[in-house]
């Protein structure tokens, strides 16, 4: 016989499905990136790239590494910030 589904069921579902989706393309556009040490830089910050064409906008930084020796220098991990979630 045929079901009907409440809306909040409904919803419930697509929250779910959007949830997973997201997780999903968390991880899509990621990049590595190492430069002259910079202190001001540590995971969660957002950054914003310019000038890499289909990879500009803006990142979060989630992994910093600064490394100190004969030259200061920051490696940074970084992932595209999801929009339209």
């Amino acid at each position: 016989s045929p079901r009907v589904r409440s809306s909040a069921a409904s919803d419930v579902y697509k929250r779910q499905a959007k949830k997973k989706l997201r997780e999903a393309n968390k991880e899509a556009d990621t990049m590595s990136f190492s430069f002259p040490g910079n202190p001001l830089i540590m995971a969660s910050v957002t950054v914003k790239l310019e000038g890499f064409g289909v990879f500009d906008g803006n990142y979060l930084i989630t992994k910093a590494t600064h490394t100190l020796g004969a030259n200061y220098s920051t490696s940074i991990d970084v992932r595209r910030c999801l929009n339209g979630y």
